[in-house]
């Protein structure tokens, strides 16, 4: 999936609720488009695309208040980009309750397990995962969540055994590939985080700062402060030529936590919340910040996020 194929999906969508104005699942799809081009593998910010992804699912459930498409799309945006994580769980559950038993779809399980994950109630999301594994165990959100919910946990073994899961299906993808980064920059295995990343250095996704920052993390707790300074300055010379870098200052945040600049980390999360950046989300259970969890000006962070 990349920008290109996003955005002639919409172009396509809009042409089919044009020749169709009843069309409810063609206008969730539009609105479920505009929401990831705001992901890695899209080209733009958040605050760029929220109010038309609003706008399309909006739409969708005004034509059919019951589906499931358009209550997980809206679920999401509420999760998302409003930090709305009451209206989100409300959402995700309607979604996945008012599914026909016959035709379950693994989104609307991932989805909430996903969702859960974040919340700090991994053992739960794990129950949703799974159920979207048994379902498709190719489908590459189930595996990787399962991961994010045990290592949420501190299993780290069974949360590698998923991560590795998703990496053969799905090689080339960021997500297991900043997730294994993810689990052994969490676990010390900082040998392990730089080898890992190095052999993959020339897939990395521009708009994707996951792998560079724990790349440089690596680098930083290994020695290589050139390195690792080096890598940073890169993303910040990138963000500032206007590439819409997914979640910039979120995982600035999560280098300088690793690196012990507190007052650099507090910037960055401050940053990152004036960005509305999307992996906010994450804050809560991120083991990148363990070091500062039950600190007060954290916990006011927290706080602002809407934890």
């Amino acid at each position: 999936v990349d920008s290109k194929s996003i955005r002639q999906g919409i172009r396509e969508f809009k042409q089919a609720v044009q020749l169709d104005p009843q069309f409810a699942l063609g206008y969730a799809r539009i609105g479920l488009s505009y929401t990831v081009l705001s992901c890695p593998w899209g080209d733009v910010k958040s605050a760029d695309v929220a109010d038309s992804a609003k706008y399309f699912t909006e739409m969708s459930l005004k034509i059919n208040p019951e589906l499931t498409d358009g209550l997980n799309v809206k679920g999401t945006i509420k999760w998302w980009f409003d930090k709305d994580f009451q209206e989100s769980e409300k959402l995700f559950r309607l979604a996945y309750e008012g599914q026909n038993e016959s035709n379950i779809q693994s989104v609307a399980l991932v989805n909430l397990g996903f969702f859960l994950n974040t919340q700090d109630r991994a053992q739960e999301g794990y129950k949703y995962c799974l159920e979207a594994y048994e379902i498709d165990p190719s489908y590459l959100p189930s595996s990787v969540f399962m991961g994010d919910s045990y290592l949420i946990r501190k299993d780290y073994d069974k949360a590698e055994h998923h991560y590795k899961e998703a990496l053969e299906l799905y090689p080339s993808n960021s997500d297991p590939i900043y997730r294994m980064a993810w689990l052994y920059c969490s676990t010390n295995r900082f040998d392990e985080a730089k080898v890992f990343l190095e052999q993959r250095k020339n897939i990395f996704n521009e708009r994707d700062p996951r792998p560079s920052i724990y790349l440089a993390i690596a680098y930083a707790k290994l020695g290589n402060l050139p390195k690792s300074i080096t890598l940073i300055n890169n993303l910040k010379k990138s963000s500032q030529k206007g590439l819409a870098i997914f979640s910039l200052n979120y995982y600035l945040a999560a280098y300088y936590s690793a690196t012990r600049q507190e007052s650099l980390m507090y910037e960055a999360l401050e940053n990152s919340i004036s960005e509305n950046d999307t992996d906010l989300i994450w804050l809560k259970v991120d083991p990148a910040f363990n070091d500062y969890r039950n600190d007060l000006p954290f916990a006011k962070i927290l706080d602002k996020v809407g934890f």
